[in-house]
């Protein structure tokens, strides 16, 4: 009785918050030893019920943040793009205007040019937006692969060959590699796809990292709800007919937002993740409501 009770509460009244945390540990800290809560600093952009999905990139020597928020009564996720002492820059308005869900957003340089590959898996395919620098906008370029509710999608370069790893809206927890000799593509799924069927590690949590000569992938822990931990695996071989990847560490929430974590990004000096905690609010239940209604009829409203 007692246990069908907490359902019944957890069911009309909890929901997520997500916050952004700067992380001050070197990564090989981070990478080996995990998150410590006594050298986080909370990102001061906290007016939306989730600030998640980080990333982060180096524009003409000024760092910037990239990241999804979300308000339970705007109905979407929208992309922001901060620096790190909060100020907002408009560089994704033309990429919200488009309409639809959009997250997880994978910023680049490539040949000198800045791209961004965003979940956009309502408009099935993997879009790569290109940085106008006379408008200040990511603007629509071209499609990497077209035809599938592609999420959480990364993209590197190694030995001559682009690989892109991502996983599908429908299917999150398989994580299906493609490859390509360009960047732009065409890309061909490789003969080892998919690399990981597991609700551990299956999703991405963040872009691969290269590091100490060493390629990783951050895999979303999901076994006990929704970005649990975030694990770290090394990628062992990485060739156009081969595919290994090994454990690493698990990274695990630090308080006060102890309940999750699934996206780490590094630049430069800077780590940052994301993490949540369960609210119990009677509000929660009126946002609940008016979610699932705007949910319900495809419905967004628009940010500030």
């Amino acid at each position: 009785m007692l246990t069908a009770i907490k359902t019944l509460h957890s069911k009309m009244f909890e929901l997520e918050q997500w916050r952004i945390g700067i992380v001050h540990q070197s990564l090989n800290e981070v990478l080996t030893m995990g998150v410590q809560p006594n050298n986080m600093e909370w990102f001061p952009v906290q007016h939306y019920d989730f600030v998640a999905d980080p990333f982060l990139f180096t524009l003409d020597h000024q760092q910037y943040l990239a990241c999804e928020v979300f308000d339970y009564l705007r109905g979407k996720g929208k992309l922001k793009c901060f620096d790190l002492s909060g100020k907002e820059y408009p560089f994704f308005d033309a990429i919200n205007a488009l309409g639809g869900h959009k997250s997880y957003p994978l910023v680049m340089e490539h040949q000198g040019d800045y791209y961004a590959i965003p979940e956009t898996s309502d408009r099935r395919e993997v879009a790569l937006y290109r940085f106008d620098r006379a408008t200040q906008q990511f603007v629509w370029h071209q499609a990497l692969l077209s035809g599938g509710d592609y999420v959480d999608t990364s993209v590197v370069e190694h030995q001559g060959y682009w690989y892109l790893f991502t996983s599908g809206a429908s299917d999150p927890f398989t994580q299906h590699l493609f490859i390509s000799d360009e960047f732009a593509g065409p890309y061909q799924e490789h003969p080892l796809s998919p690399i990981c069927r597991d609700v551990c590690g299956g999703r991405n949590g963040g872009a691969i990292l290269k590091h100490e000569g060493d390629l990783y992938r951050f895999g979303q822990n999901c076994d006990g709800g929704y970005g649990k931990s975030l694990l770290v695996i090394r990628i062992n071989t990485l060739t156009p007919t081969d595919y290994s990847e090994s454990y690493v560490n698990e990274l695990h929430p630090v308080a006060p937002y102890s309940d999750g974590i699934h996206t780490l990004a590094h630049d430069g000096d800077t780590t940052i993740i994301d993490a949540k905690i369960h609210t119990y609010y009677l509000k929660n239940l009126l946002k609940k409501t008016i979610f699932k209604i705007m949910e319900r009829f495809d419905i967004e409203r628009p940010y500030d």
